[in-house]
């Protein structure tokens, strides 16, 4: 398998202009889709930061604004700013407005705001932040935008729930802003995105590397050279006759290499010279990283679910659609539909609506996931379904790494029903934060009613329910080269009823007992197992790494997974730190928390004491020093 990560650069510096100079991460791109807002809050703000290196470089010039792109002018309270800390007082501040003129059109557009006082850059800075903040006036507004680069560590940053946080990890890339100058030294400077390998990788595999360098000197490079470094081996590799103009990129392509045994390899690649000389600045001409290789038989699967309902008239098509990409694609992957993508119907499960409430697929039907990974051009993990999303995000979430091995038991007794299941988990490396494990129940053959289907439309791989009985699943300690073990016996019902419905709400939906309560057919009962990461404030941070599917009384086992291993048992519950009771149009938080606050969907606050009306609702609050976000449906 060959692998190409194509390191596209960051742009600090643009040519000289006659009103001076702009340097950013941006690279640039605009699209009128990559507009956003992170977070709940209606508190919204983008910043950059500048090192103590470059701004040493800068000494003596004067930062005289900032540029950036908004997508709404429905903000208020915006101002640009320049600080030493992103929590600390302006160096240099102004306030402005964003006309509807600046977002109006469909290119790019970018809206220059001046301070009335320049700040003047000393050289003895530790470093500075270049932003700007703003109030949304309605919720589903996005008035931010990030061009979905690579990623930069340490230098784009947004208020994300009422905190500045380093956006770096999420597939984002840069912020789309500049810092304005007066002017720039002349310079011979190559700069090297700090990118990250994060592809999936085998040991046995060749891979081959690419990098992007910009010129942000003032000298046009005519020749430099890469010392690329990887395992114990290292290698100069030298571009001459190339013409790099100030401000312009290059891409090269880095040797060939053929991975070794699975494990962990030091991989790096530096800026050695440019014109035979040295940069300007070398403490952001070079890229080191470790590279985890899986083992050579490495296993995995891609969770695929969907969002359906009876009474959508356009799932029957996407259904077909689905399955049609679904029997033609490469990718090994277990399927997965939720009943309330729509409207709750007859399959609905409570847990279908959590899903349902948190990545906001109730806004649309049909609709799919793949790994619940964002989209990385939309930043959020569900889409409509057609062939060409579908196809894209297979492909894309193929690169994810799995992180572990499954190995799923089940055995079962048909004149008991007696149910024994265990579910292991072996990590080949450290998870990136919490991880939990889950096991998911599916039924294929469901006949019941389908707009644009019939009376009889086979309901396939409907979920119905968690062997966990949690929605996100068990929140263990794994440990690298340990297995961890969950186990339970239990009785397989004869029918499973719809966990959603209440006597209320079945009386005011006009249902019945018969028809929400379906009959299990064990021939067409399955186990769905998987390991995800867990992140209870964000629809965007709760991937599925991997994940494995049986039969009812059958089992599998992944190759990688080492034979002989033994488990320890793991049956801790994911921790949502409080829990959100609906009474009378109430929200009532129950748990050992405090600054309890709530929110409507245009982001307004509501009072905790008074009756809600229907609709989705923010509940905020701080648990030990972590701030917790749930999303609320009061009906």
């Amino acid at each position: 398998m060959k692998k190409q990560l194509l390191f596209v650069i960051m742009t600090l510096f643009c040519l000289k202009a006659a009103a001076g100079a702009t340097f950013g991460y941006t690279n640039g791109d605009f699209s009128r889709s990559n507009f956003m807002h992170f977070g709940n809050s209606q508190k919204q703000g983008q910043a950059i930061r500048l090192t103590h290196e470059k701004l040493a470089l800068l000494k003596g010039k004067s930062i005289t604004g900032i540029q950036a792109i908004y997508g709404s002018r429905q903000v208020s309270d915006a101002q640009a700013f320049v600080k030493a800390e992103l929590n600390g007082e302006n160096l240099a501040a102004k306030n402005f407005e964003v006309a509807s003129k600046d977002v109006s059109s469909a290119s790019a557009k970018w809206i220059e705001t001046s301070f009335d006082t320049p700040y003047v850059i000393t050289g003895e800075e530790k470093e500075l932040f270049i932003g700007f903040e703003l109030l949304m006036n309605n919720a589903n507004m996005n008035p931010l935008h990030v061009d979905y680069s690579y990623d930069v560590e340490n230098c784009s940053f947004a208020i994300i729930d009422d905190e500045w946080q380093d956006i770096f990890g999420r597939g984002m890339g840069a912020v789309s802003l500049k810092a304005v100058l007066d002017d720039v030294p002349q310079s011979t400077d190559l700069l090297m995105k700090r990118g990250y390998f994060s592809d999936y990788y085998k040991a046995g595999g060749k891979y081959t590397f690419w990098g992007e360098v910009l010129n942000i000197g003032t000298e046009t490079v005519r020749e430099f050279e890469i010392k690329f470094t990887a395992g114990t081996a290292v290698e100069t590799i030298s571009f001459k006759d190339v013409n790099i103009e100030a401000g312009k990129t290059y891409n090269f392509e880095l040797p060939e290499i053929e991975a070794g045994e699975f494990g962990s390899s030091f991989m790096a690649m530096e800026v050695a010279s440019i014109n035979g000389g040295a940069d300007s600045d070398a403490s952001d001409n070079a890229y080191s990283s470790n590279v985890f290789f899986y083992p050579e038989n490495m296993e995995r699967n891609l969770l695929v679910e969907m969002f359906t309902g009876q009474e959508c008239p356009n799932c029957p098509a996407g259904h077909r659609t689905m399955n049609s990409v679904l029997n033609n694609t490469v990718f090994p992957h277990v399927e997965v539909t939720h009943h309330s993508g729509y409207h709750p119907d007859n399959f609905s499960m409570e847990e279908d609506y959590y899903y349902t409430a948190f990545y906001g697929s109730s806004q649309y039907a049909p609709a799919f996931m793949v790994a619940r990974t964002p989209n990385p051009y939309t930043n959020i993990p569900v889409g409509m379904i057609s062939s060409d999303d579908i196809n894209y995000m297979l492909d894309y979430a193929s690169c994810l790494r799995p992180f572990a091995s499954l190995k799923l038991d089940t055995k079962y007794n048909p004149e008991t029903r007696l149910v024994d299941l265990s579910f292991e988990v072996y990590p080949h490396e450290a998870f990136d934060g919490q991880t939990v494990m889950n096991v998911m129940i599916v039924q294929d053959g469901l006949k019941d009613s389908q707009s644009n289907g019939g009376d009889q439309y086979s309901h396939d791989r409907a979920f119905r329910g968690t062997v966990t009985e949690n929605a996100w699943g068990v929140l263990p300690n794994f440990k690298v080269g340990e297995v961890t073990k969950y186990q339970k016996s239990f009785t397989l019902p004869e029918a499973i009823r719809s966990s959603f419905w209440t006597e209320e709400l079945m009386k005011d939906a006009g249902k019945t007992e018969e028809m929400i309560t379906k009959p299990v057919v064990p021939e067409n009962l399955y186990f769905v197992a998987y390991i995800a990461a867990y992140e209870p404030n964000s629809a965007t941070g709760n991937t599925v790494y991997n994940c494995l599917q049986v039969k009812l009384g059958e089992s599998a086992t992944q190759a990688a997974f080492p034979s002989g291993a033994s488990g320890i048992e793991e049956t801790q519950n994911a921790s949502n730190a409080f829990d959100v009771n609906v009474v009378d149009g109430k929200l009532v938080v129950d748990g050992e928390v405090s600054g309890v606050r709530i929110f409507d969907a245009s982001g307004r606050a509501c009072n905790p004491a008074l009756s809600q009306a229907p609709g989705m609702y923010i509940v905020k609050a701080r648990s030990g020093e972590k701030t917790v976000v749930k999303k609320v449906v009061v009906r």
